[in-house]
Order: structure tokens, then C-alpha cells, then sequence
């Protein structure tokens, strides 16, 4: 079972750019903000900057304006904490979104869209990433390649245990409610998770992990991926699918859970009965 890993969101700014960006209240006390959980980051103290972070984190590019809409304030505070993030490396601009829907707008220059880099979503991830890479590595050369593959396989099993093994989990009495469950433990695990209803004719729902806190293990070893996705289908007991990857360079991973229907009493086919032959 994989032990619960903490989150953690830090933001240091040059001296040079924290005068240019000065002037809100919430700009003070910028720091160091520990996060072990979805719970305790809904109530835990956040600055201006790590707000509009999480914003793009969770809730996916956007323009200023929308930003501003999100969190409440204005487009103008927005967009000091925009320039501060940006300048820091954590966040950057293009006229479409890096991933995701792009924003309709009117007539005129279209909006500046602005999107989380992989730096800065390493903010909200545990510092010992590179650590597990050195050892991946060590163990790659020590006992080859299958010897990852088994990693891969028994970390995934763990995954399923400890999603299996969850008091709501055993409550649970629909694909929904066991999809939530998978949901909380990715979450204390820092994948910063996500279930909403899945767009299209299909259906479904679509689980989004907006944060990889193994990042540079899982671009290396991506078959830690694919053992996941299966782990996520074997707890959930349905096949799913996962079309976007963090370690493959999406802005965040994607896994569709289909939509299953249990048939109805009476609904099978019957047999049309044929005439005997006299």
C-alpha cells in the first residue's frame, strides 16, 4: 500500500518582480503552504498567486478575465499574479490553450490564454521525484528491464488495494460512488483528481489527474501508466480507457470510464418459436 504523500506549493519571487507585483493584500505572507489532502486544501490559507495556480491546475487554462470570474476578484489582481507566475516559469501564454476547450470570444485580439507548464505543476508535487528516478534507474541496470515491469505491476496492485479497501469503497453500490472513492485516494496521493460527466454521445465519466507527482519516473517508465490505468479498471471493474497522458506530454491525464446500463428484467430477446412441421 503506497503511503500518502504530501503536497507542497512554494513560491519564491525576485525581489525586482515582487515590487513590480506588489500592492494587493493578498500578496503577503508568500511562502511555504503544505497541503496532505483535497479536504485540507479547501481550508487551508492560500495567497493570491497560489489561487489562481491551483485555478489552472484543477480547473484548466484560461484567460484572465475568465480567471477572475473563477476566484471571485478582479481581472486587473488577476493578472498581477499572472505576470508574477509567469515570470517565475510556472505558467505561460498563447493565444489557444495548451490542452482542453478553447474560449469563445468577441470581435477584436482574442485573449491572452494561459496554462500551467510542467514546472509549475511540479510546484504542487512532492520534492523526492527525482530521487525514485535514480533509484528506478539503479534498479533497471541492476536487474534489467523486467524487474521494472514488476514494479510497475505490484506499485498498480497497490494502488487497487488500497482503493478496494476503503470503507466507501465498500459501501459503495454503483460505478459512481466507487469512481468518487478512486477519486480521494488518487487525491492523497497528490494527483489533484477530478470526475465529471464525460462530453459526447457515449457518455460516461471522465477522471482527470491534473497533477503527476511521479512525473519524470512515468515519462521514463511509462509502463507505470499503463499498469495504473489497468489497476483503475480492475477496482472499478469495467474497462477503461486512458486517452491522455501527463508523462506523454497532455496537460493533464484523461481516463474514461464508461457508462454501464444494467438491462432490465424482461428485456432479452425471446426466440421466435417456428411452426412444426405436420
Amino acid at each position: 500500500m503506497m503511503p500518502p504523500c504530501a503536497t507542497m506549493f512554494a513560491i519564491k519571487i525576485p525581489r525586482n518582480q515582487r515590487d513590480r507585483v506588489a500592492g494587493g493584500a493578498d500578496l503577503d505572507n508568500i511562502g511555504v503552504v503544505e497541503i496532505k489532502s483535497q479536504a485540507a486544501a479547501k481550508s487551508a490559507p492560500k495567497t493570491g498567486m497560489e489561487r489562481v495556480a491551483r485555478s489552472l491546475l484543477l480547473d484548466g487554462p484560461a484567460s484572465a478575465r475568465r480567471l477572475a470570474k473563477r476566484l471571485g476578484v478582479t481581472p486587473a489582481a488577476v493578472r498581477r499574479h499572472l505576470d508574477a507566475l509567469v515570470g517565475a516559469g510556472w505558467v505561460n501564454h498563447g493565444a489557444k490553450p495548451a490542452y482542453g476547450p478553447s474560449e469563445t470570444t468577441g470581435r477584436g485580439r482574442p485573449a491572452r490564454v494561459y496554462s500551467l507548464t510542467a514546472n509549475g505543476r511540479r510546484q504542487f508535487a512532492h520534492g523526492y521525484d527525482h530521487i525514485a528516478l535514480e533509484a528506478m534507474n539503479l534498479l533497471g541496470e541492476m536487474a534489467g528491464s523486467s524487474a521494472i515491469e514488476r514494479f510497475a505491476k505490484e506499485r498498480a496492485a497497490g494502488l487497487a488495494v488500497q482503493i478496494t479497501s476503503a470503507a466507501a469503497y465498500q459501501r459503495a453500490n454503483s460505478l459512481k460512488k466507487k469512481a468518487r472513492v478512486v477519486t480521494d485516494v488518487l487525491n492523497a496521493e497528490g494527483y489533484a483528481a477530478t470526475l465529471a460527466p464525460a462530453r459526447g454521445p457515449v457518455g460516461g465519466m471522465q477522471l482527470c489527474q491534473h497533477n503527476c507527482p511521479i512525473e519524470e519516473v512515468a515519462t521514463k517508465y511509462q509502463q507505470i501508466c499503463e499498469h495504473e490505468t489497468r489497476a483503475l479498471g480492475e477496482a472499478l471493474g469495467v474497462h477503461v480507457t486512458r486517452i491522455a497522458t501527463i508523462a506523454a506530454g497532455d496537460g493533464v491525464c484523461t481516463t474514461m470510464i464508461p457508462d454501464l446500463v444494467p438491462a432490465q428484467r424482461g428485456s432479452q430477446p425471446t426466440k421466435t418459436k417456428t411452426k412444426e412441421k405436420i
